[in-house]
């Protein structure tokens, strides 16, 4: 049991480090892109891998027909809604606000998993949540204190918030009957057929945009890495600690984020920064303490 809750904390942080090279990789790709051509190219290379995954694997990947609406529903949520509503929250206001909003998802989680799964969360772990929600707020902040919003922005982003939480509660329950390859490949390949007109749309840009190892590079990586291996390795989490607290440690991909900028871009860590790590992560821990004494009674329907 300890050896299987090791490899699945360990399992996370892969894949909060892997998303946090993910924005290096954008931003790579952003420079001869426009985002939703990126989004939707990311996601149409990661099925094509999913589906050439199918084929040579020989293990059994059918689904009942009754779960392709889940596996849909799962993939119009996340990855469809989800970055679409990302893109356009962070197009009508800033990147801050963004990272702020999408920090709430644990939260939404914790609080919709309590009451529709009834899974049991102590007080320290409430307590973990909002403190590793405050170190977020504590990082993206100006030194003025100042965040401004457009309605719309927030929209958007709450948008995402809702696409994220209604996605994770489709995937714990799907992880119950299949397994995690047969769950990702098969949001992989219905995701790409949403993002389909997109790609259609933005045919003449992609055609045109010019190529290099970089790029290149910088796209399989999103595809594969970030979307195929990083989103395996979370799921295999959520499988073995729960959802909330799995979900918790998205808070950690800003602080990846900046210590890898730091080494890219040379972009300097401020002490304001340093604390709201600090914080993020004193969070984290307590979110994943368990006291059976503490433990907080969902309501009995």
């Amino acid at each position: 049991m300890r050896n299987n809750q090791f490899k699945a904390y360990l399992f996370i942080i892969l894949a909060m480090i892997i998303w946090g090279f993910s924005f290096v990789w954008s931003k790579s790709v952003l420079q001869v892109l426009s985002p939703l051509p990126v989004v939707a190219l990311r996601y149409f290379l990661a099925a094509l891998f999913s589906v050439f995954f199918l084929m040579i694997n020989k293990k059994n990947f059918k689904v009942k027909k009754k779960d392709i609406p889940l596996l849909i529903l799962l993939s119009l949520s996340e990855p469809f809604l989800y970055s679409l509503c990302e893109i356009f929250g962070i197009a009508f206001t800033s990147s801050g606000i963004a990272a702020i909003v999408i920090s709430t998802i644990p939260i939404t989680v914790a609080i919709a998993n309590f009451f529709y799964i009834k899974e049991k969360l102590t007080l320290l772990n409430f307590l973990g949540i909002i403190i590793s929600f405050t170190g977020i707020v504590v990082i993206i902040i100006d030194k003025s204190f100042t965040l401004y919003a457009s309605y719309k922005g927030v929209f958007f982003l709450l948008g995402a918030v809702l696409a994220a939480t209604i996605a994770g509660f489709i995937l714990k329950k799907l992880a119950n009957t299949y397994s995690i390859p047969t769950i990702i490949s098969y949001q992989n390949i219905f995701s790409s057929l949403f993002f389909l007109p997109i790609l259609f749309y933005y045919e003449q840009e992609i055609i045109n945009t010019p190529v290099n190892f970089e790029v290149s590079f910088s796209l399989l990586s999103l595809a594969i890495l970030a979307s195929i291996v990083a989103f395996s390795l979370y799921t295999y989490g959520i499988t073995k600690i729960g959802l909330t607290k799995t979900m918790v440690f998205a808070n950690l991909i800003p602080i990846f984020t900046v210590i890898i900028a730091y080494f890219y871009f040379k972009e300097i860590v401020t002490i304001q920064k340093a604390i709201g790590m600090f914080i993020v992560i004193a969070g984290l821990f307590l979110s994943q303490r368990q006291r059976q004494k503490d433990f907080i009674s969902p309501p009995v329907s």
